[in-house]
């Protein structure tokens, strides 16, 4: 199968950050990245735009602009098309405020690996490429404002609640699980023994046992 075509918006002022991420996106042989740089975020919002990537990566950092502003603009134009936040000073508070306000994943350029970004990029686009399947050009319409109101609100307090401390324990679990070639039936065990303490508990933390599964597993062909 021929790698996937991905245009790649990729917002960041430091020319010799542009080529490191481009290297770095090169090791992903399923993808062939068509990336666009640009360093300010006006130049950001006018090539979105115009070119309708289908990645962003954005630098928080900007000489001429903002990086939170930016992700504002951004997700005003798309809500569905990822955009992986970066930075190598951001604290963990803007850290979270970019994962309120609409990043798909945060990542530290201090400590950055190539295996990191080549995660969250897969992550983010299979992330996106689900929304796209189920959600209808129609279905919107169908949805009355209160209820869509709800929903984004439930959206930015899980966001507000979790943010970067859940993402990273995520990573690591996921490595660790990895690592120990993890079975779907002992992630299943693992669930149901941590679900044993509390009534309450097992609808708590389905959505993680579901985050979890279609990270580790998502990409196994099925049975039939």
């Amino acid at each position: 199968m021929p790698p996937r075509a991905v245009k790649v918006l990729h917002i960041e002022d430091d020319l010799m950050q542009q080529r490191m991420t481009a290297q770095q996106l090169k090791t992903l042989r399923e993808f062939q990245f068509d990336i666009v740089a640009v360093d300010s975020e006006d130049g950001a919002v006018e090539e979105f735009q115009r070119r309708g990537p289908e990645l962003v990566l954005l630098d928080y950092h900007l000489t001429q602009g903002n990086g939170l502003s930016c992700l504002h603009k951004l997700r005003e134009r798309d809500r569905i098309v990822p955009i992986i936040a970066m930075s190598g000073l951001a604290t963990p508070e803007i850290a979270a405020e970019l994962l309120r306000v609409g990043a798909d994943d945060y990542l530290s350029k201090q400590e950055l690996t190539t295996e990191d970004l080549a995660r969250s990029v897969r992550d983010s686009l299979a992330r996106a490429d689900a929304w796209r399947r189920a959600a209808r050009p129609s279905s919107m319409k169908l949805v009355p404002d209160k209820t869509a109101a709800s929903f984004d609100s439930l959206c930015q307090r899980f966001v507000a609640d979790n943010a970067v401390d859940l993402l990273h324990r995520l990573d690591a679990f996921e490595t660790a699980a990895r690592a120990s070639s993890l079975k779907v039936e002992q992630m299943q065990a693992l669930f149901e023994n941590a679900c044993t303490d509390a009534a309450d508990r097992r609808r708590l933390l389905r959505p993680l046992l579901l985050e979890l599964i279609l990270r580790l597993y998502s990409d196994e062909p099925t049975s039939e």
